[in-house]
């Protein structure tokens, strides 16, 4: 089979030509061996690449879910077993026995008898909405490049990152999350438990209230008062803001506002170019095309604002233009992030550099969580503190009067 090429040498120069190799996978191959990137690798006569062109299984809502380290687990001990010489039909055979998540397990036995009847391993997983476009990829790169074990350890460190990476984030924002949730809960009991009984109280002695007690007291009762029509605010203004994010300017200024949000946006925007750049180099360790990997890094990205701006560097890929020199036009990037992908493009290192890009977000990362979690612990202490005073005071100030008026 002939294929079409467009890679970049040294120095940024694009290179573009016609090879004959039996697949896809062979051509790249070559490319990389010449020290070039691959940017685009189609057979002769097609638009496109065939491997980018070809759809996947889509997720069901309902489908149960799957972690992301059971399938990192999975694969990583696939990856032995075809490395000690077993077929892939016989190491997915053993998986089916081994694996203890049973969705996972019941994928794994579907991509079984696909192999058992003849269809390759990439294939047979792309039908399975468990495995993502990503997986496939990877898999499929490793599978005709004739390195299939090293594709899947390869898939498992990612996959572990990534689970790594989701931790990270998840604890920055469990804890105030959880705070919040309890004072929510305190606030709905003292709402139409606490507060009404003795305000009723209250009334019945007729002790003067105090400002403090009064406020309070107002609040919660005009808040118990007007809950359904704050409910109903509260919906029809979720259904809006859904409904707005179909607009592509919405959605776009709204992930770009996420990104510099108070407190999270920070984190937000590290964990999400943590996450990009390391599946943009895992790609293109791999061997897969460029295109198609800026392609899945935008779609990994779950932001739409930085989806646009990986197919921004796509576009100009496309064109053959050097990819440091679009990411410098560009504010998402900062400048050590450009100089990194120049260094990259210039010395054929690029798989490096991205990985190097990305250990640094990661690091930053873990730095920022700790740095929000010291601040937070305090503030939030205080905050609950506060509140809980507040109360007590509101509360005991007028019984307090009562029992002097008393003596």
């Amino acid at each position: 089979m002939n294929f079409q090429y467009r890679a970049r040498g040294a120095g940024g120069v694009v290179q573009t030509g016609t090879v004959e190799f039996a697949n896809q996978d062979g051509a790249v191959d070559w490319i990389r061996k010449q020290g070039w990137v691959p940017i685009s690798v189609t057979e002769a006569g097609e638009r496109g690449s065939s491997k980018s062109q070809q759809g996947t299984a889509r997720r069901s809502l309902f489908a149960p879910r799957i972690r992301l380290k059971d399938k990192a687990l999975a694969f990583r001990q696939m990856s032995t077993m075809v490395a000690a010489g077993i077929t892939v039909a016989g190491a997915l055979n053993i998986l089916e026995d081994q694996i203890q998540n049973k969705a996972l397990a019941a994928a794994f036995t579907r991509v079984g008898k696909g192999v058992a009847a003849g269809f390759s391993l990439g294939t047979s997983l792309r039908r399975e909405a468990a495995f993502s476009p990503l997986m496939v990829a990877l898999i499929q790169a490793g599978e005709e490049g004739g390195v299939l074990d090293l594709s899947l350890q390869r898939l498992s460190d990612f996959l572990e990152k990534q689970e790594a990476l989701r931790r990270k984030v998840l604890s920055a924002v469990t804890y105030p999350l959880v705070v919040l949730l309890v004072c929510a809960l305190v606030m709905v009991l003292l709402v139409f438990v606490v507060i009404p009984k003795f305000s009723a109280v209250f009334s019945h002695l007729g002790v003067p209230l105090p400002w403090v007690t009064r406020a309070m007291f107002g609040s919660a009762l005009w808040l118990k008062d007007h809950l359904p029509h704050i409910g109903v605010a509260l919906a029809l203004s979720t259904l809006g803001l859904l409904g707005l994010r179909r607009l592509e300017s919405f959605r776009n200024a709204w992930d770009k506002w996420k990104l510099r949000m108070p407190l999270f946006g920070d984190i937000l925007y590290k964990s999400v170019l943590a996450r990009s750049f390391r599946t943009f180099g895992t790609l293109v360790a791999s061997g897969v095309p460029l295109l198609q990997c800026l392609e899945m890094s935008s779609q990994v990205a779950d932001n739409h604002h930085v989806a646009r701006s990986y197919l921004t560097l796509r576009d100009a890929a496309e064109k053959g233009v050097p990819l440091h020199a679009v990411a410098k036009k560009n504010k998402l990037f900062p400048p050590m992030v450009c100089h990194m992908m120049a260094i990259g493009e210039e010395t054929g290192k690029l798989e490096e550099m991205l990985g190097k890009i990305a250990d640094w977000y990661e690091m930053e990362l873990e730095e920022k969580v700790k740095q929000l979690t010291s601040i937070l612990e305090p503030v939030l202490i205080l905050f609950v503190g506060g509140v809980v005073a507040l109360v007590a005071l509101a509360i005991f100030l007028p019984i307090t009067q009562a029992i002097q008026s008393m003596m």
